[in-house]
Parts: structure tokens; C-alpha cells; sequence
């Protein structure tokens, strides 16, 4: 039988299904079928009852009453077209029959699919937005149905590094072990960052059971699989010999892998190839895997190897050219050994520091290095070398100052470093260079910048994230500083310090900071908001009266909101300010407008 003949008659009669049965009167593709079912006919009942109705169809010449409609006849020829086209199909599977591969799973498919459809839309398009909504999702915990895994494997790969890394770092590791087959699955050793990422996920999942798995990619696969397979055998003995042969690759990466795997074993061979890293051709990528070595004996071969290059540096007096490279040779040594605490090399450090090359010239970065270790570790012994040092070059000054810190009671403290300045030539430009590096140091000890959120009831969202400049205690300024440096302060009016180191009935600090006050009102620069901090630190019995003062002083025009400290001390305002806030109102705006509104709710709400 002809199926080929009867796949064509079934495509037109479906064109005339659409195009509507009274058209078919007198069709020229159905007139053309016509003669061939006619010739079947001959020999089969079927093509020559399938031939009268093709006939039936476009040639209705039959009277009215005794024939059927067009749309009768087009259904007829249909239904038995589509029987007969029914007897010739094949249902049997072709092919070899094999078992179904199946995962069982315990993880549940409970979100509905309106939760699925954004964070799934995300995934599957291109565009911006996209990783908020996955992140979102992530913290609804929606990756946990089992209809995100695959879409979630497949973002590994998604163009957006930030987002695949994203998945890879703090969505998929935390499923449990049962996607690990699909990441087996879909993963290909010779990919790129995509499959470097599946990688690491098993790794991090069941790294045990996976380990001669990734060590079978670091041994063979794209650069980028091999990386991150090499970094994930860290701490892995048994593959000691391999890793110190991969320190040998053609590849800079594998090598910098390699030698940085290499750090967390602690062997002799580990040793010395690390060490002949550092010392050899390889020295800027195995740099990294010294310095991350805990190894107490390998740390001692590098204080020795950096001494010998500084004897070189300072006996054999090389030309310019050779000290710049010896130096930088010093400097990468000094960088591995960073962090590294050890007498010899407190000794190594100050010894170079007593010879006259190190206190001028070409090698003052080394001596940068090494004045900085001393003002961490050197104690009492340093201090005394930066105080000689510091009398020869103002460089060492800074370090010494640092060291003092550190070393001296607050009361010694201030007689070596405070005293000495309390008047000042102010010509003096190396003198006014020291009072700078000790208000720098005080900057640094007693400010830090912090980020946090805080209860914002004027917003929808209840909270809001700023930036302050946090002070230390007043217990902590008392405990670790003179209390003479609050006089020192205010003898050069370094006003944010003054603030910080005010006590209460310390009138000069009071009549300083009242005034600073009243010449500068602004709260736009903050500048009002460390004087009314350092008032509140005296203990001034007007300290509302003198916060509302600046904030109806003409120069408060339009700042977006208010200092963090400031607004601690509005929320502390008796409900007699109210009226008064609420007349400068017009004066403010964003933030700084609606805090001032929800206070004077606030305080109606009080009184």
C-alpha cells in the first residue's frame, strides 16, 4: 500500500480543513490525487472508496436530496483516511531496548511553579536584574526543589561570571549529595570554567568519596579543570609525588597550582621544591605557596636565604642595575616571610638596619620591610634601634612613633612623643611633619569606619544601611592615652580628636568645642555632629538645647539625612522640642525629612 500517497492526501485534506470545505469544489491538487487513487482502486476496496470520495468532493453533481454536504463528505474522507493511515503506522520502538536511568531522590518539589517561574526566567534569559531575582530566591530557599537542580547545574555556565560563581559558591553546595550524579553527569574534563565549577562543587560536597575522580582531572583535562582539580587536592599526601611533578608543567598556571597545593604538606621533598621554586626561574608563582607553608623549617631556610642576599647587597656593592634586581629578589623574600614571626628573623632585620646602606638611596623599600616588622615584633629592642634610626632620617620616624605606641606606658608615651611638641616652631617643617604622623596614629587607633543597618521607621522597609565613623570609649581613650593629649589637642585644634578625648568638667575642652560649634552649625559635612558627640562627652547640661540651636542656624539648608550619632541624640529629645522640629521642617529634605516627621510624631505621640 502506498503511505507515501496517503501522507499527501492527508496534508491536503487537512488544507482544506482550514481553508473550509466549500472550497474544495473543483480543487487541482485534489483533482491531481484523484487519477492515482482511481488506479489503486482497481486492485483495493480501500483507494477506490477513498477515489469516490475524493470524487464526491469536487465534483458534487449528485441532485441536492440524495447527496451529502461538502463538509459531510470532507469529514467522511477524513475519518477513513486517518483509519487507514492508523492500520500502517508502526508502534514498536526501533533500536536496542536498555534499563531507564534513574536518580531517586528524597528532595521535594513543594514551591508552586508562580514562586518558580521568575527565578526559572532568570536562569534561561540573558539581561540585567537577573541576579538579585536569584539571589532572592536562593534566600527563600526555592533551589531546594528538585525541579531547580538542573537549571541551577546549567547556571554554572551562565555569561554572567558573578552569578555562575554565585551558584557555585553558595547555592549548590548547599543541596545535598543526590545532585552530585547530575554534576558527574553533565561534566566534561576538557571544558572550560563552566565544568571547573562542577568541580568544585562535588568537591565541596563529598570531596572524600570524589577524590580519585578529581584527581583523574587534574591529571588530564583543560587548563581551567585542571587548576581547580590541583587546588582541591590540597592536603592530600597520597598525591604528594604528583603534585611536585606538576610544579614541573609546561603550563604557568598548573605550576602556580601546584606549588600552591604543595604548601599545605609539610615533607622534605615539599620543602625543597618549594624552596627551589622560590629560588629558581619559578620564583613569582611559587611565592605564594611559600608564604602559605606553616612549615617552621622551611620559613628558617628562607630567613636564611633572604640574609644572604642582603650580606650580598650590602658587601659586595653591585652596580645600579644589579642592586634593582637584588632588591626586588629582598623584597619578594620579605613578602613570602610576611606575617612570620621568629627571632632570627628580628635579627636578620635589625642588623641590616645598622648598616649605613639601608638609611638612604635605592634599598629604602627594604628598609621600609624591615623598620615595619620591627614596629610590630621588635619591642622594647626595636624601639630603642627606630629611636637611633629616626635621629639619622625622619623615615624611621613613623615607625618608632608606632613601636612607642606599642611598647611605652601612655604616661612614657606622651613625655618622648607629646611633650616635645607642645610648642612648636611653625616653621619648623619637620617638627609639623611628626605632629601630623601623631595625629594619624591617633586617627587609626582610636576611628573606625563601619557599616551597618539600622531601625529606619520612616521607610517602608523598617531599616536602612549607612556608613559612620565609630570612636573608641571614653574607658578606652582613658586606658590607653595620657589624658595630657586633650590640651595637646585642642593647642591645634584637631577638633574630631578633642571630641573624642573629652571628659566631663574639662572646661577648655567644653569652651573649644562650644565654640567650634557655633562658628561651624553645618550638619551636611558631619562636622557639627563630632562637636555635639564631643559636648555630650563633657557633660554639658544644655546639650538638646544646643543640638536644636544648629538645626535651625540658617546655614542647615537641604542635607539628606542626619549623622548617626546626631540622630541618636534627636530620639533623646524631650516632646517641648517638638514644635520647634516641626517648624524647621520645610528645611530639609530625603531622609533627613522624613526622620525629622516621624521624630515629630514621635514626641506629639510622647507629650
Amino acid at each position: 500500500m502506498s503511505t507515501a500517497l496517503l501522507q499527501e492526501l492527508h496534508q491536503e485534506v487537512r488544507r482544506v480543513y482550514i481553508a473550509g470545505s466549500d472550497l474544495a469544489e473543483e480543487d487541482f491538487r485534489l483533482k491531481r490525487l484523484l487519477p492515482q487513487f482511481q488506479q489503486l482502486g482497481e486492485r483495493s476496496p480501500v483507494f477506490k472508496r477513498l477515489s469516490e470520495m475524493i470524487a464526491a468532493l469536487i465534483t458534487p453533481e449528485a441532485p441536492e436530496h440524495e447527496r451529502l454536504s461538502t463538509a459531510e463528505t470532507l469529514q467522511e474522507l477524513a475519518s477513513l483516511l486517518n483509519s487507514v493511515l492508523y492500520t500502517q503506522g508502526a508502534t514498536a520502538p526501533t533500536g536496542e531496548l536498555t534499563p531507564v536511568r534513574h536518580q531517586p531522590t528524597a528532595m521535594p518539589t513543594q514551591a508552586s511553579y508562580r514562586q518558580l517561574a521568575a527565578v526559572r526566567e532568570a536562569l534561561t534569559t540573558t539581561g540585567g536584574g537577573r541576579y538579585e531575582i536569584v539571589h532572592e530566591a536562593a534566600g527563600q530557599g526555592l533551589f531546594h526543589d528538585l525541579r531547580m537542580v538542573r537549571l541551577a547545574i546549567r547556571a554554572l555556565g551562565d555569561p554572567y561570571a558573578e552569578l555562575a560563581d554565585f551558584m557555585a559558591l553558595k547555592v549548590l553546595p548547599t543541596l545535598s549529595a543526590e545532585i552530585i550524579p547530575s554534576l558527574l553527569e553533565s561534566f566534561n574534563p576538557d571544558g572550560g570554567r563552566a565544568d571547573a565549577r562542577k568541580l568544585q562543587v562535588v568537591a565541596v560536597i563529598d570531596k572524600a568519596a570524589h577524590l580519585e575522580w578529581i584527581a583523574r582531572a587534574a591529571r588530564a583535562g583543560s587548563d581551567e579543570v585542571r587548576v581547580t582539580a590541583i587546588e582541591w587536592l590540597s592536603g592530600e599526601k597520597a598525591y604528594e609525588p604528583e603534585l611536585i611533578e606538576w610544579t614541573k608543567d609546561k603550563k604557568k598556571s598548573i605550576r602556580q597550582a601546584a606549588y600552591l597545593t604543595l604548601s599545605s604538606l609539610d615533607t622534605e621533598a615539599v620543602r625543597n621544591r618549594l624552596y627551589e621554586g622560590l629560588t629558581g626561574k619559578d620564583a613569582d608563582i611559587a611565592s605564594e605557596g611559600v608564604r602559605m607553608s606553616e612549615s617552621p623549617v622551611l620559613m628558617d631556610r628562607v630567613t636564611e636565604e633572604l640574609n644572604a642576599r642582603i650580606l650580598d647587597l650590602i658587601h659586595k656593592q653591585p652596580d645600579a642595575k644589579n642592586t634593582e634586581t637584588l632588591v626586588e629578589k629582598i623584597l619578594l623574600l620579605t613578602a613570602v616571610l610576611s606575617g612570620k614571626q621568629s627571632d632570627r628573623l628580628l635579627q636578620v632585620y635589625m642588623e641590616a638596619l645598622r648598616d649605613p646602606i639601608f638609611l638612604t638611596g635605592p634599598v629604602l623599600s627594604v628598609s621600609h620591610v624591615a623598620a615595619d616588622y620591627l614596629a610590630d615584633f621588635g619591642g622594647e629592642r626595636g624601639l630603642e634601634l627606630l629611636t637611633e634610626l629616626e635621629k639619622k632620617n625622619p623615615f624611621f620616624y613613623p615607625f618608632a612613633l608606632r613601636t612607642g605606641y606599642r611598647c611605652l606606658t601612655p604616661a612614657a608615651f606622651y613625655d618622648r612623643y607629646g611633650a616635645p611638641l607642645e610648642r612648636m616652631d611653625g616653621a619648623n617643617k619637620e617638627r609639623r611633619q611628626e605632629v601630623r604622623q601623631i595625629l594619624d596614629l591617633m586617627k587609626e587607633q582610636l576611628t573606625e569606619q563601619i557599616y551597618e543597618t539600622i531601625p529606619a521607621p520612616w521607610y517602608e522597609e523598617g531599616t536602612m544601611r549607612i556608613g559612620r565613623v565609630q570612636f573608641a570609649s571614653m574607658s578606652e581613650v582613658r586606658e590607653k592615652w595620657d589624658a595630657r593629649w586633650l590640651n595637646w589637642l585642642i593647642a591645634y585644634s584637631e577638633t574630631q580628636l578633642v571630641s573624642i578625648f573629652a571628659v566631663p568638667g574639662h572646661s577648655q575642652a567644653e569652651l573649644y568645642l562650644r565654640g567650634k560649634l557655633e562658628n561651624n552649625p553645618e550638619h551636611r559635612n558631619r562636622f557639627a555632629g563630632k562637636v555635639l558627640l564631643g559636648l555630650e562627652r563633657t557633660g554639658v547640661p544644655d546639650l538638646h538645647e544646643l543640638l536644636m540651636l544648629s538645626l535651625e542656624h540658617e546655614r542647615n539648608q537641604s542635607f539628606h539625612h542626619f549623622d548617626h550619632h546626631v540622630w541618636e541624640m534627636m530620639l533623646q529629645m524631650p516632646s517641648s522640642y517638638g514644635n520647634r522640629l516641626e517648624a524647621i521642617l520645610p528645611k530639609f529634605t530625603h531622609s533627613a525629612r522624613k526622620q525629622t516627621e516621624y521624630l515629630v510624631e514621635r514626641l506629639k505621640n510622647t507629650q
